[in-house]
């Protein structure tokens, strides 16, 4: 099946999701929401080269973040040979974005690609990949570099 422009890929009701975790080849930045919490979000960084974990609230990403995720659209799909040509550049240094709800066993996946915006003409600032399947998303890229940017910007939470 291909997608065009306007297709939903993914909906998901953001009362229901309880588990996000995004990685890169530098850090795994995992968000869950707390038990029994409508609102209320932690944040784990773990650095892949030292192992050092930062804990912190993400309740503000999270309430930008999820209307963002819950509906997620094509904003525009690549040419076969331009996706090639933009994975075959850049699909090493993608990201890993899951989303997991209640009622799922088995989490949602995309790998993400946060592009340098080089003019050509695939230059978002953001595309995502789910199987075969190369589009820019609905999803803002500001927030997915929020979330990139781990605990740099919120509330750090102290753990025993």
């Amino acid at each position: 099946m291909e997608w065009k422009t306007g297709d939903e890929v993914f909906a998901i009701d953001p009362k229901m999701v309880v588990h996000i975790d995004f990685e890169t080849t530098k850090q795994t930045i995992v968000v869950d929401r707390a038990e029994g919490s409508r609102n209320r979000f932690e944040m784990t960084v773990t650095t892949r080269a030292t192992g050092k974990q930062e804990h912190c609230k993400a309740n503000a990403l999270m309430r930008d973040l999820l209307p963002s995720l819950s509906s997620i659209r094509v904003q525009r799909t690549f040419a076969p040979t331009d996706a090639e040509a933009l994975w075959a550049r850049q699909g090493p240094s993608s990201a890993l974005l899951r989303i997991r709800d209640r009622l799922d066993a088995e989490p949602k996946a995309f790998q993400i690609l946060l592009t340098d915006g080089s003019g050509s003409s695939t230059d978002a600032s953001i595309v995502f990949r789910e199987q075969s399947h190369l589009f820019v998303p609905s999803v803002r890229a500001d927030l997915i570099k929020q979330l990139r940017a781990g605990c740099a910007n919120a509330t750090s939470v102290q753990r025993p």
